[in-house]
């Protein structure tokens, strides 16, 4: 996966991943997820759990796939 973006407001992150992936049928299965992230000066890591959210929305998804770089 990617991270794209970080919602401060909402604490949502935004991955991507290609949809015939496996993991897209695993969170399909199982929407509960983690992640971990290493900040190598502070030697600090960060968990973070949530629940994903697999956007099928083809205008949606179309709009943010536009917006990338």
């Amino acid at each position: 996966v990617v991270m794209r973006n970080f919602d401060e407001d909402g604490f949502v992150i935004t991955v991507y991943t290609d949809k015939r992936s496996k993991k897209v049928l695993q969170l399909k299965e199982n929407p509960n997820v983690s992640a971990l992230f290493f900040d190598p000066e502070w030697l600090t890591q960060l968990r973070v759990e949530g629940v994903a959210h697999l956007e099928e929305d083809e205008k949606t998804l179309s709009k943010t796939w536009n917006t990338i770089s």
